[in-house]
């Protein structure tokens, strides 16, 4: 594991302004997500804030469904993770593994705004617990498996110029960093499906209802 986080620590610091690029797009994609929420329309809005009291209500008061949180939380996250891996073997593979970094920031500042909206100054420390946890391994595992990506893209794109340039040396390299970071997600999925929802349970009953 060791040797696994240097080569990761190495690989930063030869590319910094392509770790530094992607999480530009990260970034922006949060923003973005933060400000659709201040942006919806009132009926919007309240449609939300509706779903989202009646999911509170819900949790407050029935079993969790375990089999549902875990079926959505691999697809939501391997689904993304095996599009990037994909996405990398492919010559013109950069620009859409930054817009699907985008779309992962996005998705996180909309679920945070959300909860803080709807909620208030109540809610902040719901929408940590809510959000934060997971994506304390879900992201770094995204952007460095989206780093990884792009390399290999550039890799596989000087191929097609120099037919000389060697592809193979990457290739290992590039199947071992996406092993590891499969076996994080799962460890992300546990804590998404096993321990969010009952944190998330254990303050609605207590504070919120």
């Amino acid at each position: 594991m060791n040797t696994f986080l240097d080569k990761i620590n190495e690989n930063i610091r030869d590319n910094k302004i392509l770790y530094l690029t992607i999480f530009t797009f990260f970034t922006v994609g949060v923003v973005l997500g933060i400000y659709t929420v201040f942006y919806m329309s009132d009926l919007s809005r309240n449609d939300l804030a509706s779903y989202f009291n009646n999911f509170m209500t819900v949790i407050g008061e029935k079993p969790i469904d375990y089999k549902f949180l875990l079926t959505e939380a691999l697809r939501n996250n391997l689904l993304l993770l095996l599009g990037v891996f994909v996405i990398g073997l492919l010559v013109v593979g950069a620009p859409i593994i930054l817009i699907l970094i985008l779309f992962k920031g996005f998705l996180i500042g909309f679920t945070f705004s959300l909860i803080i909206n709807i909620l208030g100054t109540k809610g902040i420390g719901l929408a940590l617990i809510a959000v934060i946890p997971q994506n304390l391994i879900y992201v770094p595992c995204f952007i460095v498996c989206s780093a990884f990506s792009i390399q290999l893209s550039i890799v596989k794109l000087k191929g097609k110029i120099n037919k000389a340039h060697q592809t193979k040396e990457y290739m290992s390299q590039y199947f071992n960093l996406y092993i590891v970071c499969f076996f994080l997600l799962i460890l992300g999925v546990f804590v998404e499906t096993y321990i969010i929802p009952n944190l998330i349970k254990f303050i609605i009953t207590k504070i919120y209802v």
